[in-house]
């Protein structure tokens, strides 16, 4: 997954400090049956978050996997990529966030660019 290298160097902290096994991120307050933080929990967390940062619009998690998948889309990120990142079986599911997307065309180079020695 593409990531910076802010969000990086806190992974790499974190991983550090908690030296998890079997999930990056487990559940403080309860244990759920796998051990990883509950799907509730996800939705607390992000519902809380959102709030705390004086946000008025509802977001859930899937708004989270949306807006990651409409920004990797503008930034040039790969269709293909993109289709295996989000885990989707058919293209067809991944090809709905290109009518979010507006990646700027002229960071892309032209198919033809090889006339012009560029």
């Amino acid at each position: 997954m593409p990531y910076d290298e802010a969000l990086r160097r806190d992974l790499i902290a974190h991983f550090r400090a908690e030296h998890p096994t079997d999930y990056l991120f487990t559940s403080t307050t309860r244990k759920s049956i796998t051990g990883g933080i509950s799907v509730r929990g996800v939705q607390y967390i992000v519902r809380t978050t959102s709030l705390r940062a004086g946000l008025t619009k509802k977001v859930c998690p899937h708004t989270l996997r949306h807006c990651f998948a409409v920004q990797y889309l503008n930034h040039g990120g790969n269709l293909i990529r993109l289709k295996q990142l989000l885990g989707h079986a058919h293209f067809s599911t991944t090809f709905r966030y290109l009518s979010y997307a507006s990646p700027e065309l002229k960071d892309i180079p032209s198919p033809l660019s090889f006339l012009f020695g560029a």
